[in-house]
């Protein structure tokens, strides 16, 4: 998804928030999922409270930033290198394509193939992090 905004007249799903935030909500829901899975309804619940019950109040808020910034993550470097290439390709005049000028945007297309890649990795990543670390059993 991250790829299909280097298409001409196509805009990436990932370049809007809503599909990058469901995507990160899914994630969520998979982390409790695997937690209560592996660790029972109560030993996903008793991880809240350890080591001492005054620290729930982080764990929850880290179980707000998890999704939070895995979607504005994910949002902010697609959208932006689709905003990169629509002004590289504005500032380009259409005769200037004659004497070699399409070389900065095709460098900046392959560029934007990598960062495609990459953010999927880390988005993929992530995730099986996420997932181990609560479905882990804790000694």
């Amino acid at each position: 998804m991250n790829l299909l905004g280097l298409i001409p007249s196509l805009a990436s799903p990932t370049a809007d928030k809503n599909t990058t935030f469901g995507l990160a909500l899914i994630v969520v829901f998979l982390i409790h999922f695997y937690a209560i899975k592996y660790n029972g309804i109560g030993g996903h619940i008793k991880h809240y409270f350890q080591p001492y019950k005054v620290f729930v109040i982080l764990h929850l808020v880290e179980e707000i930033a998890k999704p939070v910034t895995m979607a504005f993550r994910l949002y902010g470097n697609i959208f932006a290198g689709e905003v990169l290439i629509a002004v590289l390709l504005g500032l380009i005049p259409a005769s200037a394509y004659l004497f070699g000028a399409f070389i900065p945007s095709v460098i900046w297309l392959g560029f934007s193939v990598f960062v495609g890649f990459v953010q999927a990795f880390v988005f993929c990543m992530l995730t099986i992090a996420y997932i181990s670390q609560m479905a882990a059993e804790h000694h």
